[in-house]
């Protein structure tokens, strides 16, 4: 008796709201019990989602930006910083603040009160938040001294 020739492919397995898992080779003629695509996720993606034709990025990444921003340990900053940085996130939340501009503007306010760091304009950059030139800009920015 001569065992089937069987083609191993390596497809991407997806959760039920089309979120990447992990990947694993498999016979994809044959019926199987999870959503999955042989179409591999891009390596720019923080959180990788298959809409069913393509990826796509899974998380907003301008609810990301402000999450950086907000403490996770109230007690680290004053409750007047605290009060302002909640502010903003409802009025971005909100749809009030989209440009880029106001963004750009608010780095460099933080940037100067040293609340962000190289780390998150890189991140802005990479995220297209902000140009090269604003990032240069922000960084000229003089900072206030460290107590």
């Amino acid at each position: 008796m001569v065992e089937e020739n069987k083609i191993y492919k390596e497809v991407f397995i997806l959760d039920d709201k089309g979120f990447f898992i992990g990947s694993t080779y498999l016979n994809i003629d044959g019926n199987q019990e999870f959503n999955f695509t042989t179409i591999p996720p891009g390596e720019t993606f923080m959180k990788p989602r298959f809409d069913g034709e393509k990826w796509i990025e899974g998380v907003d990444k301008d609810e990301i930006m402000l999450e950086m921003l907000l403490p996770v340990d109230n007690s680290l900053i004053s409750s007047k910083d605290f009060l302002v940085l909640k502010i903003l996130e409802i009025l971005k939340k909100g749809g009030m603040i989209m440009d880029n501009t106001w963004f750009f503007k608010y780095c460099m306010f933080c940037w100067a009160e040293r609340k962000i760091d190289e780390s998150y304009l890189d991140m802005a950059k990479k995220m297209n938040m902000l140009d090269e030139q604003q990032i240069i800009m922000i960084k000229m920015t003089p900072r206030i001294e460290e107590k």
